[in-house]
């Protein structure tokens, strides 16, 4: 049931029901846990992490930690999960280990730490080949101009002369625009004569 409400987005439910095993005396599982994690706030999360640890003595996976190293990113904490996800434990699969990687990546690329986020790429191509590793790292780009290198992120604002780049982009956009529409004229009229 955790599990079909969380994919649902309703978080409540999830936690509710999990309230509702507590209060029955049943004992949760490695898989109540970080359904439980996932939907939960900083505070909780790590509070669940040490029942899950010291109540009912339940090794956590990296599943577990990946929550947690989520949670971390979520509330702006990307260093603290940066530190974490290094001590994850090597479960054996290395797509398990992967998990706290990718969440990793994924905040130090949202609050633009590029070299956590380089460090992070590195160890999940490591453990995933095929992983979306590329994708994040790719919203980020440099130019050298002069001796001087500019960054830029994907949807970010912050370079001193970006509405001055941007006007240059529109008229580059125009310059092309009005160059495809010739091109295309121009073999409309062939093609018609």
């Amino acid at each position: 049931m955790i599990k079909a409400f969380l994919l649902k987005d309703k978080n409540v439910e999830a936690s509710e029901v999990y309230r509702v095993i507590l209060r029955y005396g049943m004992c949760p599982d490695d898989y109540t846990f970080p359904r439980n994690c996932a939907s939960a706030h900083l505070g909780c999360g790590l509070n669940l992490l040490n029942i899950m640890c010291n109540v009912y003595n339940i090794e956590p996976k990296s599943e577990n930690h990946g929550c947690i190293v989520d949670i971390l990113c979520r509330s702006g904490h990307v260093e603290k999960a940066y530190k974490m996800v290094q001590r994850v434990p090597v479960s054996g699969s290395a797509t398990e280990e992967a998990i706290a990687w990718r969440a990793s990546l994924s905040a130090c690329c949202s609050h633009r730490h590029v070299d956590l986020a380089k460090a992070a790429a590195e160890r999940v191509v490591k453990l995933e080949r095929h992983s979306g590793a590329y994708v994040l790292l790719s919203m980020r780009t440099q130019v050298e101009i002069n001796c001087i290198v500019h960054e830029f992120v994907a949807g970010e604002g912050t370079h001193p002369k970006m509405d001055g780049i941007y006007n240059i982009l529109e008229v580059i956009k125009g310059e092309f625009n009005l160059l495809q529409r010739n091109i295309f004229e121009g073999r409309f009229l062939q093609i018609y004569n």
